[in-house]
């Protein structure tokens, strides 16, 4: 039988709510709107810079060491994540978001085709930001950043935030795969690229460098977090909100 206020008064114990009685700060927190935002960005590099690798990395950070052929070949990777706001993003009625990110891999060339053009090009003036990949111990990949971002800007693309990460970075330090001849001209291509000239470059165009390696998901989280300040910066809704 249920206490009656009277009762739970006289012996000093709590009143049982009964069905009719509402708890007001559970059913607020119960209503709270969860924001909804969704954020793609493109992934740019040539073959053999772990541009897909990298795109895989970000939709599986809870794996260990990718091996070699596991990375499927997709157009897309996709990553879910769940946080709250920090303080200073308070100034909305959202206490939750979930995040979508989607990393596009850009294939060359850059003309692209008046009909059928690829899946990323119609979400390239939503891309939050861009993120140039190079393998840390090929300079012509290195060279291709300046090349891509560059002629990017000088045909009028619209270029938002732009990262350049030195993949691979676990090889740097490994020995050449195969002799060193210094006659060779393919021997400057398969010199490690110095990573204060990565700096300075990166400084040069207007970007920010970072090194990582996709693979063994080394400083991988660090390139992740700016990637999801950037969607939320640009604040991406889905429908529905």
């Amino acid at each position: 039988m249920a206490r009656t206020q009277a009762t739970a008064q006289m012996h000093g114990l709590p009143r049982e709510r009964s069905s009719r009685q509402r708890n007001l700060k559970y059913d607020l927190r119960r209503k709270i709107h969860i924001l909804r935002i969704e954020a793609p960005f493109g992934i740019i590099g040539v073959p053999g810079s772990g541009r897909k690798t990298l795109g895989y990395r970000f939709a599986n950070m809870n794996r260990d060491v990718i091996q070699e052929g596991e990375v499927p070949v997709a157009y897309f990777y996709t990553a879910f994540f769940g946080a709250r706001f920090s303080p200073q993003l308070r100034n909305n009625p959202y206490g939750r978001f979930t995040l979508r990110l989607t990393a596009y891999i850009i294939d060359p060339p850059v003309e692209l085709p008046l009909q059928d053009p690829p899946l990323y090009w119609r979400h390239w003036n939503d891309f939050c930001c861009l993120v140039f990949a190079f393998d840390v111990r090929n300079q012509t990949s290195f060279r291709e950043v300046s090349l891509r971002l560059t002629g990017y800007r000088q045909e009028n693309y619209r270029v938002p935030v732009c990262y350049i990460a030195g993949n691979k970075s676990d090889r740097r330090h490994e020995p050449p795969s195969r002799p060193v001849n210094l006659d060779d001209p393919e021997y400057l291509n398969q010199r490690p690229v110095c990573e204060r000239t990565a700096y300075m470059e990166a400084e040069h165009l207007g970007a920010f460098y970072l090194e990582c390696s996709a693979k063994n998901n080394t400083e991988v989280s660090v390139l992740l977090n700016f990637i999801k300040m950037c969607a939320i910066d640009r604040k991406y809704f889905l429908p529905g909100n």
